[in-house]
């Protein structure tokens, strides 16, 4: 997969690029040790990580998260 290949920033410390597969488990340890400002978790996907509300609200309404695409169209499809 060339996903697990592609280097991302951390939301926490813009000083760390990691690999896109090591991102949940980096940011895991990365916010234990976070003392800036509250970060915001997207509902659908807890690597969407925002600076305020406005942020992860545009995310989500701009469609963005490909994850609430997801549960939106499933949430439908389920009976």
């Amino acid at each position: 997969m060339e996903d697990d290949k592609e280097m991302v920033v951390c939301p926490y410390n813009e000083s760390h690029i990691i690999l896109r597969a090591r991102l949940p488990f980096h940011l895991l340890k990365c916010q234990k040790t976070y003392m800036g400002k509250k970060m915001i978790k997207c509902p659908y996907n807890a690597m969407h990580i925002f600076e305020n509300s406005s942020l992860l609200r545009k995310h989500i309404e701009l469609g963005e998260c490909e994850d609430f695409k997801f549960n939106y169209d499933h949430s439908f499809n389920c009976k």
